[in-house]
């Protein structure tokens, strides 16, 4: 992008789509197209399974929530102590 003189605006994975390329060139749209498109495939898979894990902890592993009031542990890194730990009654 660079060495065509031009940049894409700063943004998190989140904010990554197709439209984010709709100021760039013809020709730099053509080729960031198909990866642009599969950043889009990607996030909303990462979605689906952030939605399934949610799911699935809610379900099963309900102490999951207990350790999500400490700041700075969401899901994955709760559920990931839980499965780890497994008896939690030594604690």
């Amino acid at each position: 992008m660079k060495s065509y003189g031009q940049r894409l605006p700063k943004c998190g994975t989140q904010q990554v789509s197709r439209e984010l390329a709709a100021k760039l060139s013809a020709e730099l749209r053509d080729v960031l197209e198909p990866m642009l498109k599969e950043i889009e495939s990607l996030n909303e898979r990462i979605k689906e399974y952030d939605e399934r894990m949610e799911k699935i902890v809610k379900e099963v592993y309900p102490e999951v929530s207990l350790l999500k009031q400490v700041k700075g542990v969401g899901t994955q890194i709760a559920l990931t102590y839980v499965l780890t730990i497994e008896d939690h009654t030594g604690f």
